[in-house]
């Protein structure tokens, strides 16, 4: 556990910063708390932190979001999945003697995983929530366990997926630490996550989605994410974006004004998304 005037694990300054202070209300939630960020990088921290323990519980016990849910009617409106990977694609150089394999970490349903199979690749998942794994166990491989605990051999893997993963693990440094060593070499990793210094947070104040402090432990900047993902093994940058948006959508008046927001901070490089694009060096 990371304690206030703890070191930063992206670029070893003081967390001390104060960012917010609020009462979280979404989701039929009341949750107070208050995120800390670094001086330097500005990776920030909340606290109290989560119980990820009764977080795993949840999932390992089937009380998830997706428990008892039209799963199929879901995959057929999901087309932002698809996108995302057409978008990651585009930095990848494809090999010629062998089929590539794709793996995205916190799959969900597989709806990233389908679009990667379109694309020509073998693909793998790793899903901790049993109702969703279990769903997409039906057409590809997924694994139900964390991702140290996976069965992937080194240096396996050409294309490797985490959105909106990162922001709920513990040690996130880690995790990437991992990514590297099953990446092959010139293997791409797209990273997608929260960016509490986009515009829309700051509007919308404590009830930001991002900050979700029940789940997300940490709170990243552009600067924060780079640098945690440098100092992790052979990876360097290909692209970083601040251009997307992690507030989901809404309806009505309220989602018209949202998405209208959203396209013009987007317009600004000030989206509420960061989005990161690293490859294994040789």
């Amino acid at each position: 556990m990371v304690e206030p005037n703890g070191l930063c694990i992206a670029c070893g300054d003081t967390i001390r910063e104060l960012v917010i202070r609020g009462d979280f209300t979404r989701l039929g939630g009341h949750i107070e708390f208050s995120v800390l960020a670094c001086s330097k990088c500005g990776l920030g921290l909340t606290f109290p932190q989560p119980n990820l323990g009764y977080y795993e519980a949840a999932f390992s016990n089937g009380s998830d979001s997706a428990e008892a849910t039209d799963f199929a009617r879901l995959l057929s409106h999901d087309t932002w999945s698809a996108a995302m990977v057409a978008q990651l694609l585009e930095h990848y150089r494809a090999p010629t003697t062998c089929t590539p394999m794709f793996l995205d970490v916190g799959c969900n349903l597989g709806a990233a995983l389908d679009a990667a199979r379109t694309k020509g690749f073998d693909t793998l998942g790793i899903e901790l929530s049993p109702t969703a794994c279990g769903f997409a166990k039906e057409r590809h491989k997924v694994f139900g366990v964390a991702l140290e605990e996976a069965p992937i051999a080194s240096s396996s893997l050409d294309v490797v997926l985490m959105s909106h993963v990162l922001e709920h693990m513990s040690d996130p440094g880690a995790a990437l630490s991992i990514v590297c060593k099953l990446l092959k070499p010139n293997g791409i990793l797209g990273i997608r996550v929260p960016n509490y210094r986009g515009i829309l947070p700051r509007i919308m104040g404590q009830n930001w989605m991002g900050w979700y402090p029940s789940q997300h432990y940490w709170h990243f900047t552009r600067n924060a994410l780079s640098t945690l993902a440098r100092n992790c093994g052979n990876l360097e940058e290909v692209m970083a974006s601040c251009r997307g948006s992690a507030e989901p959508r809404s309806t009505g008046l309220k989602g018209f004004v949202k998405s209208m927001l959203a396209r013009a901070c987007a317009s600004l490089s000030m989206g509420d998304e960061l989005y990161l694009v690293v490859r294994r060096i040789p």
